[in-house]
């Protein structure tokens, strides 16, 4: 019987004097009453005494929010103002971008879908595989955005890329604290929504500021620091190695 262990005329393991013993700061939280297990008990079993949680400020889930969070911003810095974009840029009407909002749908799903695979493997790589193609996207639209067709390519890529972002930022999540997966989804939905927030209220100031191009550009260069803030910084680890 361990230290802390004490007696309670309650529940618990049976004592010599009549009484049963309960170790309170140490019971595993799946020993219902009645159970026979206290701290010596269940480490005799080969489990261990639940100690306290740890904080969800580790390097892996930090890496991750920061890298989803400006992803997120580039995408709706830029997003938010696609159809002035294309207006400008491509001299499209109104039903063309509505074909190409329509394109770049099925291009998410897709992403979705596969990103979504790949990232139960390697989530880091995945989620640097989406920024690296929101960037690409974004630099072509800005530069060779005057073709409707590359347009439509750019707008393509644009929509698989982010369609995948957002179950491979859960998966990161997930796979860096996999025993507090509810707490951590909950951090993450909070910093995602704030940066959809915060990228759309950029957008607005640079497009009104110094025009579209600029924006475009602007948001990839946000999206290419997101992948760089992914490789230098720390990835979920499994057993002794990191995920990536």
């Amino acid at each position: 019987m361990c230290s802390a262990c004490r007696s309670v005329p309650s529940w618990g393991t049976p004592s010599a004097g009549g009484s049963r013993s309960q170790c309170s700061p140490h019971w595993p939280s799946s020993s219902p009453p009645g159970s026979s297990f206290c701290c010596r008990c269940w480490a005799d079993r080969g489990g261990t005494a639940p100690g306290p949680r740890r904080s969800l400020a580790r390097p892996s889930v930090i890496t991750g929010l920061i890298v989803v969070g400006l992803v997120v911003m580039a995408h709706f810095a830029a997003y938010t103002y696609i159809r002035p974009a294309l207006e400008t840029l491509s001299g499209l009407t109104a039903t063309s971008i509505a074909g190409l909002l329509l394109l770049y749908g099925v291009f998410g799903l897709i992403g979705n879908l596969t990103a979504g695979f790949a990232a139960g493997r390697r989530p880091v790589v995945t989620v640097l595989l989406l920024s690296g193609g929101i960037t690409v996207a974004l630099v072509v639209f800005a530069f060779f955005g005057g073709s409707g067709v590359v347009a439509g390519i750019a707008v393509a890529l644009w929509g698989a890329a982010y369609g995948g972002l957002s179950v491979s930022g859960q998966l990161w999540m997930t796979a860096a604290e996999p025993d507090r997966s509810e707490h951590v989804t909950g951090v993450y939905v909070g910093v995602f929504t704030a940066a959809i927030a915060l990228g759309a209220a950029a957008g607005g100031w640079v497009i009104k500021s110094v025009g579209v191009v600029a924006l475009l550009l602007s948001a990839s260069a946000l999206a290419l620091g997101a992948g760089f803030v992914g490789i230098v910084g720390r990835g979920p680890t499994r057993g002794s190695g990191v995920v990536r």
